[in-house]
């Protein structure tokens, strides 16, 4: 009986074991497109829609309330320097484009890399823009500015729900973009013009066509991939470990069958031959696709490399606490890796959400390694090492784990389901108890 019920699952929702026949996904992305029944939980495509409109217009509301809380204050640093750099920034007239390639004298060189230029040139493009109608002082560019962070978020909460249906089911990419769309962390920053929401939309969309690639190679995903990744570095240079996801999504499909899960066995030598040779020619075509993206974004990193080398050697030693800001002096005596789990689990998502989406790494890992799934391997290629790099500096603020909350929040709905279905197995009949854990995950976050 056992085995039937093993043959009549999906490869994909099979933890690999003798003996087990645990399912840890629910159906692929076709089923997902489809529409389907799933343990009494519906969602046709249309039901999916409607509630994903809801979710992005809740996520809208929740990231607009308030966009003058400071009443024009500046109270933000980083948001106050940023903006005071787009203000200074012009765009070049008459003979001032003889100067655009002299860093010195240009004036469109930000004359700082502590962050990106593209976030810079996106503001200043909408200052030029409603210029014949009027031009907006330093001060009014906050609400251009914060509006460009807030809905770069509510991408993030729509890229969500994208990875979510097509790697795991419709209910788990719901469930994870309104976890994203009502995420504490999520929507403070995005109240603020810093980079932190653009960089992190970009990484998102940048897994995401990383995830497409590994599944089927296609040249198109790869550029996507390229052109994400380039606009990422164009934001701050802290997403450069992205490179790891994106180069093993394109050797996981040089080296693997085809299908959903990581598999050596059985690959002829001439497609396997075929396979690495679209991959070397997509690889290069994603590198350059990154290149010309940063060139066109961020010139200045390389008209003026010199000064962009000692901007990020100085973050470096700032975030190392090698060089001494007051600001930094409160992670004095705070422990590496545990200080960002606490700090987001308690702050960042509030505990409920914070211990699910932990919880949820824990079973990604696991699930990883016992199914070898390909998108997991490129989602943890990327959250793996950004945790074990970002945890390890002595300057932790809490915004740095903004690139990794999407997929922590993308994990967490996707264990909320597992205890949805280990609750309907043990109590069939109780409905209202399979729904507790996903209802008290809502409530308190």
């Amino acid at each position: 009986m056992r085995e039937q019920q093993r043959a009549s699952l999906p490869d994909s929702q099979i933890v690999s074991g003798r003996d087990s026949h645990f399912v840890i996904d629910s159906y692929s992305s076709d089923r997902a497109e489809r529409g389907f029944s799933f343990s009494r939980v519906r969602f046709p495509r249309m039901s999916a829609r409607i509630g994903l409109a809801l979710i992005l217009l809740l996520a809208v509301s929740l990231r607009l309330y308030g966009i003058n809380w400071d009443q024009g204050g500046l109270f933000h640093p980083d948001e106050r320097a940023f903006l005071g750099q787009v203000n200074d920034l012009q765009f070049p007239e008459g003979e001032e484009w003889s100067d655009i390639f002299d860093p010195a004298a240009s004036t469109l060189n930000p004359g700082s890399f502590n962050w990106g230029s593209l976030p810079h040139y996106a503001l200043k493009s909408i200052q030029y823009a409603v210029s014949p109608f009027k031009w907006m002082n330093l001060f009014e560019l906050r609400f251009a500015g914060r509006a460009l962070s807030a809905f770069s978020d509510v991408a993030t909460v729509l890229l969500v729900f994208m990875i979510g249906r097509a790697v795991f089911s419709s209910r788990v990419g719901l469930l994870a973009a309104l976890l994203s769309a009502v995420a504490v962390q999520q929507v403070q920053l995005s109240h603020f013009f810093a980079v932190d929401t653009f960089m992190t939309t970009f990484i998102v969309a940048t897994v995401y066509y990383s995830i497409r690639v590994a599944q089927s190679g296609r040249k198109r995903d790869s550029v996507l991939a390229g052109v994400m990744f380039g606009l990422a570095m164009a934001t701050k240079f802290s997403v450069l470990p992205l490179a790891f996801a994106l180069v093993l999504a394109h050797l996981i499909y040089a080296t693997s069958r085809k299908g959903d899960r990581f598999n050596l066995d059985g690959l002829a030598s001439d497609d396997s031959a075929t396979r690495q040779w679209v991959t070397y020619k997509n690889l290069l075509i994603t590198v350059t696709a990154a290149v010309v993206v940063l060139v066109v974004t961020q010139p200045y990193m390389f008209l003026d490399f010199g000064t962009y080398i000692d901007n990020i050697s100085t973050q470096g030693q700032m975030v190392r606490r090698e060089v001494d800001f007051p600001f930094t002096r409160q992670y004095e005596n705070t422990s590496k890796y545990i200080y960002h789990i606490v700090q987001l689990g308690t702050w960042g998502l509030g505990p409920a959400l914070g211990i699910t989406v932990w919880l949820g790494l824990i079973g990604a890992v696991i699930a990883a390694v016992l199914a070898q799934r390909k998108a997991d391997l490129v989602i943890l290629a990327w959250v793996l090492p950004y945790l074990l790099i970002t945890g390890w500096f002595d300057v932790k603020f809490m915004r740095y784990m903004m690139p990794v909350t999407p997929f922590l929040v993308l994990y967490g709905a996707r264990v909320l389901w597992w205890a949805f279905e280990a609750v309907k197995a043990a109590w069939p009949r109780r409905r209202w108890l399979q729904v507790a854990p996903i209802v008290l995950v809502l409530v308190f976050t």
